[in-house]
């Protein structure tokens, strides 16, 4: 299921946010094929289909080709992140960057729009600031 945030702006993709329910592929599977099929070789040779999985890229990085995710976790994003996205519950699915949504504006804004400094602490286009990089340190 795809949850993905999108820019305000422009309207990208701001934030890829995918939950897949035991048995389902990611909604990329089908075009995971030529140059890409190395990735659908790794997603069956190291996913559980028999589990829920939770795929996720922002502005502060992601998990690759998504985690193991317990049901409640996958039901709290899911609640999150079906539009309207509930900008109150974020701190529920601990996502470092928000999944690109600027909590001051209520939405998200992609990665050019952010603004982002080589310190990875970003600015939205209303000038609302935070920082988008966990592995950044001075």
């Amino acid at each position: 299921m795809d949850l993905s945030t999108t820019c305000a702006v422009c309207g990208k993709r701001a934030a890829l946010v995918e939950v897949s329910a035991p048995g389902e592929m990611p909604d990329e599977y089908s075009s995971w094929v030529g140059d890409r099929a190395g990735l659908r070789e790794s997603y069956d040779k190291y996913k559980d289909l028999t589990t829920w999985r939770f795929r996720y890229a922002g502005p502060g990085g992601g998990n690759g080709l998504g985690d193991t995710v317990d049901p409640d976790r996958a039901q709290r994003l899911i609640d999150v992140f079906t539009p309207p996205v509930s900008v109150d519950r974020l701190d529920e699915v601990d996502l470092y960057d928000d999944a690109a949504i600027c909590r001051l504006c209520g939405v998200a804004y992609c990665y050019g729009h952010w603004s982002t400094s080589s310190t990875g602490y970003g600015r939205c286009p209303q000038g609302h600031g935070k920082s988008l990089d966990p592995h950044w340190h001075p």
